[in-house]
Parts: C-alpha cells; structure tokens; sequence
C-alpha cells in the first residue's frame, strides 16, 4: 500500500514532465508568441520578417466558436493553421504528426465524444465574432490531444468558410537567440500588439509552478509511503517475535548465534518485503489509471506515464523501510532475556 500511494501520487508529474520534455517541444517550435489586439492581414507576416533579428513569422487564425450536435453544444475555439508549418505542429498524445486535410475540420476526439460525432459526420459551428454566422463543416480526422477543447483546420479554408481575406490571430517567431531581448523591446513598440511571450520562459514556468508543488506533494507521499511500509513490518516483526520468543531463545541456549537466529526470523519479514514491491508498483499503476480517468477530462487528459525512476523510488523507500524495521527487530533480538523467555508458559 505505501509503495502504492508513492507511485500513484508520482505519475501525474512524470506524465506532465514528459509532455514538457517531449511533445511540447515538438509542437511549439517558436521562440516567441505575439498575440494581437484584433485578427490582421496577413501582410502582418512580413511586416514582422523585416524586424532586425526575426528569422521567420508563422501565422495562426484562432477563431472562437460553438459547436452544436442536435442538443449538444460545447463552446470552443477552431484553430487555423498554414500549410506549409514549421513552428506550428499538431502531434496526438504519442507524438505522432497529424495532417490537415484541404478541406474540413480534425477535432480533438475528446470534443466529439462530448457532442457524440464521429468523423465523417457535419457539425454546426456559431462564429462567435464578426456577425455571428453559422456554418455546417465536416468533420475529416480526430486527434487524442492531451490538453482543451479544439478542432484544427487549414487557414486558407477558414479564410473562405468565413468569407474573408486571409488573417491571423496569434503569431509565432523563430528568432536569432542573440538578439532575443532585443526582438521583444521592438515589438513592444508595435501597437497592434498585446502581449509577447517567450516559449522557453512559458515551459520553465510551468515546471517552477508544478515542482514547487510536486516537492511538496513528493515529501509527503515519501513519508506516507515510509510509514506505513514500517508500521506494518515493524508490526509484523514485533508479533512474530512475540509468537516465536521461547523458540528463539532455545534455539540460542542450543548454540546458535544471535546472527543466525535474527536471519530465521528477518529472512522471512525479507521475503515479505520483496514480495511486497511488485504488488505495490502494479497496484499503484493502476490506482493511476483510475486517478487519471477521473481528472477534469475537458482540460486535462493526461496519459498515463511512470517513469522508471518513480517506480525505482518507490521500491527504494520499501527496502530501506524494511531495512529500519529489521535493524529496530534486531536490537530486540540482541537483548532476548533467555532465562525468563524459557520460564515463561505458552
């Protein structure tokens, strides 16, 4: 059970430390993020290209919507990317690149299943900006996404769902890594733009945010895990040698060592310790899976990922436990009273 608890109270940090390490990287491959007050040109594209340090500008159309299927609806955003991309990539759960067809929408599967389509289906989208047009898309593709609530579709085919020149909403830069900080005070300066925000700076805050609160989360879990792992050995040990303490203290008065009566009695609390490992790290595994299933599953859908550390922990913190409450046992064992052991009547 403690070796449990430890592992299941781990596999969200490593499922999140694997995604950041990963999958994150491989999807967002710009240095910076410009957002805008209002969806632009795309003139606005090159416009940026001429900054003294930008290497490339990629456009995005992120366009908020709501999706309706008979009585179901869910409100979302649809997310216009270019083809050809080099910064903006759509990758599932096992990083595995998806394309964007020509035509019609690839939809998080996790969106179709709260508004019970398929792929192949139409759904209706509500444009939540301009005049509020509603439009009937189909549905091409599903992608197992780890995060929100989307659909993904090519921005030239957005541009003429929505009848309008080709815009962008969210606009990545590949930047020359020397004159970063020079790129961001420049576009500061630029009035059509809101916000700039760095991937690098946005990953470690996210790992500052998130450890902080797995150091905690971690320390606990250790200590939980430690004492329950002593208190039944421990516990164990104390009633075996409660049961067995006129035959230990005959065996001594025979001539057996205090070295080899302690291994009859701590070999077999060993064999419970290491039977006891396996159990703990496949019952942990899937008190995870249960764990994961039950998390928000509209933000987070989180795959289920232990890392070989985790469960080498886990096993860890049981054989030192084991180890305590062997050295606690002996220390008993060494003082064994034999002449009121034999005295006493079973």
């Amino acid at each position: 059970m403690g070796i449990a608890i430890f592992v299941m109270g781990r596999f969200s940090w490593d499922s999140f430390d694997r995604l950041m390490n990963q999958q994150f990287p491989r999807e967002y491959r710009q240095d910076l993020t410009v957002m805008v007050a209002r969806s632009l040109p795309e003139r606005a594209l090159r416009e940026l290209e001429h900054v003294p340090g930008v290497e490339l500008a990629e456009g995005q159309r992120i366009v908020p919507v709501r999706f309706r299927a008979a009585h179901r609806f869910r409100d979302a955003t649809l997310i216009g990317l270019p083809e050809p991309r080099e910064l903006r990539h759509v990758l599932d759960r096992d990083g595995a690149p998806i394309e964007l067809p020509p035509e019609g929408l690839v939809m998080t599967d996790k969106l179709a299943e709260l508004l019970e389509v398929r792929a192949g289906e139409v759904v209706e989208v509500e444009i939540l900006e301009g005049t509020f047009p509603t439009r009937e898309l189909p549905i091409i593709g599903l992608v197992d996404e780890a995060f929100g609530l989307q659909a993904y579709a090519r921005a030239d085919w957005i541009a003429r769902v929505l009848r309008e020149q080709p815009r962008v909403s969210v606009i990545g830069l590949r930047v020359d890594r020397a004159r970063l900080a020079e790129v961001r005070e420049r576009l500061k300066d630029i009035p059509q733009i809101l916000g700039v925000t760095s991937t690098d700076a946005q990953v470690d805050r996210m790992r500052e945010q998130t450890g902080e609160s797995m150091l905690v989360m971690t320390m606990i879990l250790t200590l939980s895990a430690a004492a329950i792992s002593i208190g039944i050995v421990y516990n164990n040990a104390r009633i075996a040698l409660s049961m067995r303490g006129r035959d230990l203290a005959s065996l001594r008065v025979l001539g057996f060592t205090r070295a080899e009566i302690s291994s009859i009695l701590l070999s077999e609390l060993g064999a419970q310790v290491v039977l006891g490992i396996p159990l703990g790290l496949l019952l942990g595994t899937w008190w995870a899976r249960i764990l994961a299933a039950n998390i928000d599953p509209e933000n987070f859908r989180f795959p289920v990922y232990i890392s070989g550390r985790s469960y080498a922990e886990a096993a860890v913190i049981a054989l030192v436990s084991g180890l305590v409450s062997a050295l606690l046992v002996r220390r008993k064992l060494d003082r064994l009273d034999l002449v009121s052991v034999l005295k006493s009547s079973e």
